[in-house]
């Protein structure tokens, strides 16, 4: 797979996680029951970038990659974008950041079991 659309990944399914959790069970009020669902997805949109990130770090190539979003705004000589530069140690955070990030949802799944308000 390409490194900018794994990165785009990376990032973008935990935010589309949480609007899904967070967004839906509001307007569909019988998703509030929906534990299993809302745990999973939770947990899911946390691992899955944790496996990428794994893979990102195995292939890595050793030169720096610059994934530029958008750009933000330019004038003249400069340009203000939205980019990412990933390297071995933009990588490791990523791999710590996630792999805790899913232990803890893995965690609160199982804490929050019996909580009324499970699908906030």
């Amino acid at each position: 797979m390409e490194t900018d659309f794994l990165v785009r990944l990376i990032l973008l399914l935990p935010l589309a996680g949480a609007a899904f959790n967070g967004l839906l069970p509001l307007f569909v009020p019988t998703l509030r029951g929906q534990k299993l669902l809302i745990g999973s997805v939770g947990t899911a949109v946390v691992v899955i970038p944790f496996v990428l990130a794994v893979y990102l770090f195995a292939t890595f190539g050793g030169e720096p990659v610059v994934t530029t979003f958008f750009t933000w705004m330019a004038a003249g000589d400069l340009n203000l974008s939205f980019s990412y530069r990933i390297d071995e140690l933009s990588l490791l955070m990523t791999l710590i950041v996630t792999g805790v990030g899913g232990l803890i949802h893995l965690y609160s799944n199982g804490y929050m079991h019996e909580d009324e308000g499970f699908w906030r």
